[in-house]
């Protein structure tokens, strides 16, 4: 019964073009690549490496990706 009241997300069925942020893409994985082991095992200081990381991934493109699924999205 719940499966049948539950309601569809409106995001469902969107698929995200890439083509126009492949570069950012593969920036921004390089830089999770880069911190994603130390902050998942516990072997970096998190109030260390999350700004780092945020500041990282802002250089890597993170804002225009965001900006470009926004925008299909809408």
């Amino acid at each position: 019964k719940s499966i049948e009241e539950a309601k569809t997300s409106p995001i469902l069925g969107f698929s995200f073009n890439t083509d126009s942020v492949k570069t950012e893409l593969s920036n921004i994985s390089n830089v999770m690549n880069q911190y994603l082991d130390g902050l998942n095992t516990g072997t970096v200081d998190p109030d260390e490496t999350l700004p780092k990381l945020k500041d990282a991934l802002n250089r890597a493109g993170y804002d225009k990706v965001l900006t470009e699924m926004q925008k299909q999205y809408d």
